[in-house]
């Protein structure tokens, strides 16, 4: 099984492959974004979500001011052209979203929300900090773990507002667990095609 540890070297070595993964991470961060403003409606809204739509939109900026960085100024946008395999992140994100939805069987926007948002913030977890570790000697490790610092937050916020332990291993929760993984695989197997090309 491909995993993240086995394509970060190389796309490391790639500066303009490194800026665009940059750049794809931040528009993951502003889908989220807008998830969440679509799953509820103004007389809904708390504190509590305000925060987390700030946190997102911050993560999406940290982000994006890293991928200008590395780019030397280039990536300003969220173009094919800015991304590093756009499409297939994309789908990554909307397999789990209309997987979750599916699950509940019935329009419970928000719980689909919270759904959606517990497993990629579980992804995150296990990403970022890989992420981080490589790039402690650049200068940049500390913009990934402030950014890991608020998905760890909130994946327990989230835990709670669903009332699941983070480790729980309902058949739903398992079942998503599989296709979020299922998906993520899609999007590394694209990441190291692409890689190839680049050779």
């Amino acid at each position: 099984m491909l995993t993240f540890e086995d394509l970060l070297p190389e796309i490391l070595e790639k500066p303009s492959i490194h800026a665009r993964m940059v750049n794809t991470f931040s528009m993951l961060e502003y889908i989220g974004t807008r998830k969440i403003l679509k799953s509820q409606d103004a007389p809904s809204m708390t504190l509590s979500l305000l925060a987390h739509i700030q946190e997102e939109i911050r993560h999406a900026q940290m982000l994006k001011k890293l991928a200008l960085d590395l780019s030397h100024g280039e990536l300003t946008t969220y173009s094919e052209d800015h991304l590093f395999c756009g499409k297939e992140a994309r789908e990554y994100f909307q397999t789990i979203d209309l997987e979750s939805k599916k699950t509940l069987q019935e329009s419970k926007t928000f719980q689909n929300y919270l759904l959606t948002t517990f497993l990629i913030e579980e992804r995150a977890k296990k990403l970022y900090p890989v992420y981080e570790r490589a790039l402690e000697t650049s200068g940049y490790a500390p913009v990934i773990r402030a950014i890991l610092r608020d998905e760890e937050n909130h994946l327990r916020e989230v835990s709670e507002e669903l009332k699941i332990p983070q480790e729980n291993t309902s058949s739903l929760i398992l079942g998503l667990r599989e296709v979020e993984g299922t998906a993520f695989q899609k999007y590394l197997q694209a990441m190291s095609a692409e890689l190839k090309k680049a050779r």
